[in-house]
């Protein structure tokens, strides 16, 4: 299945009003596309460019990129 399948069938399935997803290789965009609308009401589709809340995916963001750079390392140690 291909990823623009996916996310077009996770759109649906969460029933979100818009989805915009990216996939950067190295420093090039290799996929970019919306799914869904920006603004239902005035049937303004959603596009990879709307401008969109991040909430609380900054952290998740952030987190990897520190993961990436060597700069975070997990304690993988169980929870007691």
């Amino acid at each position: 299945m291909s990823l623009d399948r996916i996310l077009a069938d996770a759109a649906g399935q969460l029933q979100a009003p818009g989805l915009a997803a990216a996939v950067v290789a190295g420093d090039e965009v290799v996929f970019a596309r919306g799914y869904g609308w920006a603004d239902r009401d005035r049937r303004r589709p959603m596009t990879a460019d709307v401008p969109v809340q991040l909430g609380s995916l900054t952290k998740l963001l952030t987190a990897l990129a520190l993961l990436e750079a060597g700069a975070l390392k997990p304690d993988l140690a169980p929870v007691r």
